[in-house]
């Protein structure tokens, strides 16, 4: 299988896990049987940007660290960064989104559809960034 499929498969793969693990957290944090506040709904895309973009880069490029010629190092720092990155940007955004588009509460089906697709949107965006960049750190053809 050629690179850019493998790291189209990941990305798949990642965006899947990342939406429903979204998912799962939302119902235990919020419930599905009453509204959420947009301060509550907002501050919660911080840790989820976070944990998402982790997640999402460090353990596709693990799976993957022969084939792209990384270390465990190089694969932590670029996650590291990658999540820092996408909390501030990302989660910072969606947050201040969530004052400006809802002035009261948010239903909890419509908050639990925005906060799975907000998971796979930002695996969509993380996991093949930090493949991309381990392959072209190692010199791997894309």
């Amino acid at each position: 299988m050629t690179l850019p499929a493998v790291i189209v498969r990941e990305t798949v793969i990642s965006m899947v896990i990342n939406s429903m693990i979204s998912v799962g957290v939302f119902l235990l944090l919020f419930g599905i049987d009453r509204p959420v506040s947009p301060t509550a709904l907002g501050w919660d895309f911080l840790p989820q940007s976070f944990m998402i973009a982790l997640m999402g880069t460090m353990v596709p490029a693990v799976l993957l660290r022969k084939r792209l010629g990384t270390s465990l190092g190089q694969i932590l720092l670029c996650s590291l960064t990658i999540a820092i990155a996408a909390t501030v940007i990302f989660g910072g955004l969606a947050d201040a989104l969530m004052h400006r588009l809802f002035a009261g509460s948010i239903a909890a089906d419509q908050a639990l559809l925005l906060k799975l697709g907000y998971g796979a949107a930002l695996a969509a965006i993380v996991t093949p960034t930090a493949l991309l960049i381990h392959a072209r750190k190692s010199g791997s053809p894309t």
